[in-house]
């Protein structure tokens, strides 16, 4: 079965175990369908290194906890 023919809920699920930005990057790039739900939706999210005091980003986190799901690390 091709990996674009996959549910998205599987392909989250795989992503969501990758570790590495890198490879997370390799893994989007072996197929055009993965590469565009991947590289828009999880890259920019997976490590967040922001100021405390940027009160705008941390409500756009509680007003959208699908992006705050995708996040693996926080450094403040």
């Amino acid at each position: 079965m091709p990996l674009q023919d996959l549910a998205i809920e599987l392909i989250d699920t795989i992503v969501f175990e990758v570790e590495r930005p890198s490879d997370l990057l390799a893994f989007s790039l072996t197929c055009r369908a993965i590469s565009q739900r991947i590289i828009p939706d999880q890259l920019p999210f997976r490590d967040v290194e922001e100021s405390i005091n940027n009160l705008h980003i941390w409500d756009s986190l509680l007003e959208h906890p699908d992006l705050a799901a995708r996040i693996r690390s926080i450094h403040l």
